[in-house]
């Protein structure tokens, strides 16, 4: 029943968190709305530098790129914190070993990781 297309209606990030995925706009609390930026940022810095081995761990084991990025998240802090040009560095020094962690044993997804893992070294 939703005017979208169905890619957007099938959602399966949706389905874990649909907190992410409003139908309406409402005001929320300054604690909420950081939080929201804060993992949608990560969310932003790890699709962008691993999206592979995100893909992976959600279709393998379940594992969604939200749940991982509240994990980075729990272990850099709060963001605000950091400078902006350091926020993508730190969010990325806290997932590598959350992901190699996560990735471990599975040689599949622990290739990928370790490919693009090798791409965050030359960036």
């Amino acid at each position: 029943m939703l005017d979208v297309p169905s890619v957007v209606e099938h959602n399966e990030y949706a389905g874990e968190d649909p907190q992410l995925f409003p139908f309406h706009s409402r005001y929320v609390a300054d604690e909420e709305w950081t939080a929201f930026i804060s993992v949608t940022h990560c969310l932003f810095t790890l699709f962008s530098y691993c999206p592979q081995t995100l893909d992976a761990l959600w279709v393998e084991k379940g594992i969604s790129p939200t749940a991982i990025a509240r994990n980075v998240l729990a272990a850099t802090g709060s963001l605000l914190k950091f400078k902006k040009p350091q926020r993508r560095d730190v969010e990325l020094s806290a997932a590598i070993p959350i992901l190699e962690t996560l990735t471990a044993k599975s040689g599949a997804i622990q290739t990928l990781l370790e490919a693009e893992s090798c791409a965050l070294l030359t960036t």
